[in-house]
């Protein structure tokens, strides 16, 4: 049995769409007997309502970066959260200030930072807003900021690692920073679900396109997409322009 472990934007989810070819792959995979489940740094409720929107069903979800572990009814398997005095500190950063929208995820829960756009990057995903007093108080697994392009990201990006070393993972995708706990990361994720269903990691077919992939092609020896910065391909075993083509490379 392979355990299929899919990187969603940029990789699945390209220019606003799931490719049938690529929906279908999936969905014989899991007919055929394999695990098929997505390993992203999104918030689990944005991602369900894609995968909704896309008729795809999942045997799991890794969310947030590997800070949230879920199985294919969307119940908790696993998290790892920032630590409150960590949390406390981040919130009151100057990057968040910063930031055009900040987005915050406690368990399943979404929410974004009060005084910030009322959703979360798109218009299409509008979430509740919450108020910095309250902010400070929730448990968080993972804080995420928007900005206006890739570059302000990554300089964002390269302050707070600085700043937050030993405590924090802070990941860059797209133009958004994502910051989860020190033992949080994809890998890690998948380490932990592995450990859960008794699966090896020879299992694993992971595929992925951006900074935040680079953890787990490079421990499981997966696949990135064509086109993917450097570093990105240079983590994995080999390059492929889809995910129904890597797929079907296992049935």
């Amino acid at each position: 049995m392979k355990l299929f472990a899919c990187d969603f934007d940029g990789t699945l989810y390209r220019n606003g769409a799931v490719a049938d070819a690529d929906r279908e792959a999936c969905q014989l995979a899991r007919k055929r007997g394999h695990r098929f489940g997505i390993v992203t740094g999104r918030g689990a409720k944005t991602l369900q309502r894609e995968l909704a929107r896309f008729d795809l069903p999942c045997d799991f979800s890794i969310c947030n970066n590997g800070a949230l572990v879920l199985d294919g009814a969307g119940r908790e398997l696993g998290r790892t959260e920032l630590a409150a005095s960590l949390r406390r500190r981040l919130l009151r950063h100057p990057a968040v200030a910063r930031a055009s929208h900040c987005a915050l995820f406690d368990g399943t829960r979404m929410r974004v930072l009060e005084g910030k756009h009322g959703y979360w990057v798109n218009p299409r995903y509008p979430m509740p807003a919450v108020s910095l007093g309250e902010a400070l108080e929730d448990r968080l697994q993972q804080i995420s900021l928007a900005f206006p392009s890739r570059e302000e990201a990554e300089t964002e990006a390269e302050v707070l690692r600085r700043e937050t070393a030993g405590e924090a993972l802070v990941l860059c995708s797209l133009s958004l920073v994502d910051i989860v706990g020190a033992g949080a990361g994809k890998s890690a994720g998948l380490r932990s679900l592995l450990g859960l269903w008794g699966m090896s990691a020879e299992s694993v077919v992971a595929m992925g396109d951006d900074g935040n992939d680079i953890d787990m092609l490079r421990d499981f020896g997966g696949f990135a997409m064509a086109g993917s910065a450097k570093a990105v391909l240079e983590a994995g075993q080999g390059v492929a322009s889809s995910v129904g083509e890597i797929v079907r490379r296992f049935l």
